[in-house]
């Protein structure tokens, strides 16, 4: 297999390290194996067995949801793992390079597994998802993606069926000259916030300032725990938290995206709500797992009545959910006793952390992209249902005007895993709901539009600017042009974005440390060789 491309000059991030590696030793394979295998290949099949037949008339799953046994058979799976396993463990099936593999491998990616390429850049890594032969710089729209996971697993494989169809869609259906970038953070409890964030920074400058991609070609998206840092990503530009920066080498900060895809977002890190206990039978997740995983972004170390158990061979584990709920809401937590003293606690009361305690509604609006463009999903049958709608109802009252994206009997990130789960698009709802395509065709609608807008606005502004009278000589005429009126010129674009300041000389060193080696060849991703996926910087002028 090829290696991922290195960059020619290594760009060094301030993360913060908060814990050593979550190494698997030998009692946890074994507790691995005697918890896990019992559950596959007895215990639930049983139950999803019972619940599809016998007792069919009182299965939530049935009756409610109406969602085939397949399907119901991978949901509880999933939550029965991520709730009883330490990290660890759990990164036995989660596996970063392992599931991008097996996913690539797939009937969805024969015939475009050269859609994919790996890059390590400015610090941080990611992959391409993009129409083999074709120049990054050239785009019509970029979808930068961020994973969820709880921030301490890699869940981006069960975006990639999804994301590689909504580029199809763009460039072969629509002929709209898309991609997009999924950026590899690196995962709690090793690194904690403020360092995913950073390099979610990171991965921006990318894109803007080294690749020269305009702000408006970019919508910024993330799932659950990815979901938490897109829209904290987005306060900061708005509004910038000092411990999220990065070296000045790598240009000015980029502005807002165009828009946002917000996917089922945690944003209550520590939440109460009526849907986070009433979907727990339902969903892929349980609201004492993310409680555990929001404490490790933080760096928490809980009170004794908090923490996550040791692993046991004791039968208990097959029954009992040994993660414990949040016992009360996260900006309340510095309050009780036993959880005033952890250090980090107070982070709960941050926005760039748990974006739920934010309700500066003026804050909100400069943050979110407007007018439709920020998208905001979610499902009935989550349990981040309460919150999502929260969440999304407070945009609206900003003034945001958000796009919403709902799916009644749909659980946790039921857009991807409608691609990644076979048959669980299947429920009882009705109408346009009901579709395989539901999710996919809200994403394109999204993407089409802000390519549409991109390549619309340099032309109506240059339409309005011939409209203009003429008084007298310009400053151009008089010879007195700034840095900024000659690079406009040299362009051709009624403004100047970040991406263009970065593409012409004396804005930003050449030199400046940016991005992958081989910048204008041939990629080859670390798991699927022969790519053909070109990357490439803008050249001094600014020119493609």
């Amino acid at each position: 297999m090829a290696a991922p491309a290195q960059s020619d000059c290594k760009v060094r991030l301030d993360l913060v390290r908060a814990a050593p590696d979550q190494v698997l030793t030998l009692r946890g394979v074994l507790h691995f194996l005697a918890l896990v295998l019992p559950h596959l290949f007895f215990v639930l099949p049983v139950r999803i067995l019972l619940a599809h037949t016998v007792l069919r008339w009182r299965s939530r799953s049935v009756r409610v949801l109406g969602r085939p046994a397949l399907a119901d058979f991978v949901t509880k799976l999933a939550q029965f793992i991520l709730s009883r396993l330490p990290v660890s463990q759990s990164r036995i099936v989660f596996n970063r390079d392992r599931s991008y593999k097996l996913v690539h491998s797939g009937p969805y990616f024969k015939g475009a597994r050269d859609w994919v390429t790996h890059v390590e850049v400015n610090g941080t890594a990611g992959r391409w998802i993009a129409l083999p032969g074709t120049r990054r710089a050239e785009d019509q729209v970029v979808l930068y993606f961020i994973h969820g996971g709880g921030f301490v697993l890699d869940t981006g494989a069960n975006a990639q069926d999804i994301l590689l169809h909504v580029t199809k869609a763009l460039n072969l259906k629509k002929s709209v000259q898309a991609s997009v970038f999924c950026l590899d953070y690196r995962l709690a409890p090793e690194y904690k916030y403020p360092s995913q964030l950073i390099e979610t920074l990171a991965g921006y400058h990318y894109l803007v300032n080294t690749l020269g991609i305009s702000e408006d070609k970019i919508v910024i998206a993330g799932d659950s725990a990815g979901g938490n840092l897109a829209t904290a990503f987005l306060l900061h530009l708005a509004r910038p938290a000092k411990e999220i920066y990065v070296p000045a080498e790598l240009g000015p900060t980029p502005g807002r995206p165009a828009g946002a895809l917000i996917i089922s977002p945690f944003v209550n890190l520590a939440s109460r709500s009526t849907s986070s206990f009433a979907n727990t039978p339902h969903d892929f997740i349980d609201l004492g797992g993310g409680f555990r995983a929001a404490c490790d972004y933080i760096g928490i170390t809980p009170p004794p009545s908090h923490r996550f158990p040791a692993p046991s061979l004791n039968p208990k584990w097959h029954l009992l959910m040994p993660r414990a709920h949040p016992p009360v809401e996260g900006e309340k937590l510095h309050t009780l006793h036993g959880w005033a003293h952890c250090e980090g606690v107070e982070l709960f009361r941050s926005p760039y952390v748990n974006p739920v305690v934010q309700r500066d509604a003026s804050w909100w609006k400069e943050a979110m992209p407007g007018d439709g463009k920020t998208v905001v999903t979610w499902g009935g049958k989550e349990i981040f249902a309460d919150d999502d709608e929260e969440f999304f109802h407070r945009l609206e009252k900003a003034g945001v005007a958000p796009t919403k994206v709902f799916k009644k009997f749909g659980v946790h990130d039921w857009i991807l895993h409608d691609w990644s789960v076979p048959t669980s698009w299947r429920t009882r709802a009705t109408g346009p709901e009901s579709k395989f395509t539901f999710g996919l065709d809200a994403i394109v609608s999204l993407l089409s539009r802000v390519a549409a807008e991109a390549a619309a606005a340099p032309a109506q502004a240059q339409s309005h600017q011939e409209e203009k009278p003429k008084k007298g000589k310009s400053a151009t005429e008089k010879g007195g042009a700034s840095a900024i009126d000659a690079g406009r010129e040299g362009l051709g674009a009624a403004h100047e974005s970040y991406a263009q300041v970065a593409g012409h000389e004396g804005k930003v060193d050449a030199q400046a440390p940016i991005v992958a080696k081989g910048e204008g060849d041939v990629l080859h991703g670390a798991s699927i060789e022969g790519s053909g996926v070109l990357v490439e910087k803008p050249a001094a002028n600014g020119s493609a």
